[in-house]
């Protein structure tokens, strides 16, 4: 293996900054073509990528929390562990790291607005977990991960993906900066994205929304619900569980919906995430 990939390999991967990684993964896939090695070049890639990915969760499976929190200096590592197709054959693999390189080059940006720090994800966990027992129950199948991105993404101010198997759901919370200076607070985006892992675990999944729950968010609050589209539905239900969960809590201040869903209405919703939850 030629010193300069690796120093290419090693810079895409151990970055702080996802904007170099995903430059560094289309030199060294354009590099590595290059090689007549390059089947062991690649494989030696994804087996630093994977150690180095993975090696902050040493001791987190012993560890008593229901969810683990990436710190800023591996949050890179591991969202490209995760998120970097996996091995396959040599070209098709190559092919794969160069395209996700333009993948992140042309979906994230430098941090535009405000991202949530790594105190208050915790204080909310922390919070949510004495009013509603909340990680035990939503992130009973698997160990869930929140990974802060100091990066922008261009269209969303967060993702969670899900990964559902037979026997479990898996939440994978990406946080990024929020896309604009003037933007929502990163918060309110958390507690979405929470509302989203409530709606997996309780209905094993996001496939769609069940009738009656359709039929109380139609009574409620949302009278043209059910001419939505499914991908809609969800997010408006991940916004009301957001509600319902900030209601009445020292995060209240970060509600995105006060002026057009009423005290009253939140209570209800309120009582609605109780329910979802005391029944898991």
């Amino acid at each position: 293996m030629s010193s300069k990939i690796y120093d290419i390999m090693n810079s895409a991967i151990i970055s702080t900054d996802l904007l170099h990684s995903g430059q560094q993964l289309i030199h060294f896939a354009d590099a590595v073509y290059k090689e007549k090695n390059r089947s062991t070049i690649i494989n030696h890639f994804y087996e630093q990528l994977y150690l180095w990915a993975f090696s902050s969760l040493n001791g987190v499976f012993t560890n008593k929390k229901n969810y683990f929190i990436c710190d800023e200096l591996n949050s890179v590592k591991m969202f490209l562990g995760l998120r970097i197709p996996v091995k396959t054959s040599t070209v098709k693999s190559i092919n794969g790291i160069r395209a996700f390189g333009e993948y992140v080059l042309l979906n994230y940006t430098k941090p535009i607005g405000k991202c949530i720090s790594e105190t208050s994800l915790k204080d909310i966990l922390q919070y949510l977990d004495k009013e509603y027992n909340f990680s035990t129950k939503v992130f009973s199948d698997r160990k869930s991960y929140f990974i802060i991105i100091k990066n922008s993404h261009k269209e969303y101010n967060s993702e969670c993906l899900i990964a559902k198997s037979k026997d479990d759901i898996i939440n994978y919370f990406f946080l990024y900066h929020m896309n604009k200076k003037e933007s929502i607070n990163p918060e309110a985006v958390l507690f979405h994205e929470l509302g989203h892992a409530l709606h997996a675990k309780r209905f094993r999944g996001l496939e769609k929304l069940p009738k009656n729950i359709i039929e109380i968010l139609h009574d409620i609050c949302f009278p043209d619900i059910k001419s939505l589209d499914v991908s809609t539905q969800n997010e408006m239900f991940a916004d009301v569980l957001s509600i319902g969960l900030m209601y009445q809590t020292p995060f209240d201040k970060y509600n995105l919906f006060k002026e057009h869903i009423n005290r009253t209405q939140q209570k209800m919703l309120k009582m609605l995430v109780k329910e979802l939850i005391d029944t898991l």
